[in-house]
């Protein structure tokens, strides 16, 4: 068993019908609300609101970040979490976020990362 330096989630988020997708206030506090949900410790936060719309947010976190980008007009936003501590629990944050973008699907990928480091340069 190889040991990982972090765990990648990636959260691919379709048919969302909340108006938080446009708005940059409403998604920090899913985002906010997410990393308080999940344990997960926010220690600073930068959000952009695009116009006409669309919205791109990263909440650094003491265990790495939780970032989003959205796309208001086709009712997607693509959703990240990464975490260098014990692996997060994928399919109770891919539930969560279906319920507060009102998701028609949710689909999640795991990504580990620093598999191959051995020692430090």
């Amino acid at each position: 068993m190889s040991e990982h330096l972090g765990h990648h989630l990636l959260f691919d988020c379709y048919g969302c019908r909340d108006a938080a997708l446009g708005d940059a206030a409403a998604m920090r506090d899913v985002l906010v609300r997410a990393a308080a949900a999940f344990g997960l410790t926010v220690i600073a936060e930068r959000l952009h609101q695009y116009l006409p719309q669309g919205v791109s947010g990263v909440l650094i976190l003491a265990e790495s970040h939780l970032a989003v980008h959205t796309w208001p007009e086709r009712g997607f936003a693509a959703v990240d979490l990464f975490t260098c501590g014990a692996r997060p629990h994928s399919a109770r944050l891919a539930d969560h976020l279906k319920s507060v973008l009102a998701a028609q699907r949710v689909e999640c990928r795991l990504v580990e990362r620093g598999a191959a480091v051995t020692t430090t340069p």
